[in-house]
């Protein structure tokens, strides 16, 4: 039996998977439940799997946990803890809940030598172990690549609302781009930057003025296109 704690995003989606697989488990979060409910459900846990704030987990297992003889998992991409064991979950979680084959097609990224298997046998979810030395590495990674997208994007569509164009305007652009990406990441790269344009680029900077996201295109035109000159 698995005691899922938390009561985020993650811990929401990762109870709606057991659901979908029909799989037993347990719940608790500080804002609904008891500390005396947490021992209880605790004592009847074979893994309790920690979905929490990467700075609420150690307290949390010290408080809570020093005594536990089972697993304990915790679910942060940067974190390597003693006590516990790390399931990264590859993925973004909105606030809508999804089918059994989006769960299942989530990569997770574990603890050198536990991979998920070793604690859900049945999952068919792919999974990959790291070395603790490259966990802050990876999860920078993660960061970089998924978080920074969406802000690029959020000032896109805010830009572009001041326009008096719509949102949805965008997204075909945007599914392309993924798509590109996805197919030849190498060469998916198209605009003032693969062809080394710097006219445009200086048009682009100039028409930034006094948004947060000339900052953003400078610094990405000094690492990327070095030869550029203002």
């Amino acid at each position: 039996m698995t005691l899922i704690i938390g009561s985020g995003r993650l811990a929401t989606h990762f109870k709606h998977y057991f659901h979908l697989l029909k799989a037993p488990y347990l719940h608790w979060n500080r804002k609904e439940h008891s500390p005396s409910d947490l021992q209880k459900k605790i004592d009847s846990a074979q893994i309790v799997w920690l979905m929490i704030s990467d700075s609420s987990l150690s307290q949390f297992i010290e408080t809570y946990l020093s005594q536990y003889k089972g697993t304990i998992l915790h679910s942060s991409g940067a974190l390597e803890i003693k006590q516990a064991l790390s399931l990264h979950p590859l993925m973004t979680f909105g606030p809508e809940l999804q089918n059994l084959e989006f769960y299942q097609s989530i990569p997770f990224v574990s603890s050198k030598g536990h991979c998920l298997q070793n604690f859900y046998p049945a999952w068919t979810n792919s999974s990959y172990e790291l070395d603790p030395q490259h966990k802050g590495l990876y999860h920078a990674l993660c960061v970089a690549s998924g978080n920074f997208t969406t802000l690029l994007w959020q000032e896109s569509f805010k830009g572009f609302q001041e326009l008096g164009l719509p949102p949805k305007v965008a997204e075909p652009y945007l599914k392309q781009i993924m798509e590109n990406i996805l197919k030849n990441p190498l060469q998916a790269l198209t605009g003032p930057l693969a062809r080394k344009d710097s006219v445009t680029v200086t048009k682009n900077i100039s028409s930034l003025e006094g948004r947060s996201l000339q900052g953003i295109y400078k610094a990405f035109i000094k690492n990327y296109f070095p030869e550029y000159k203002a």
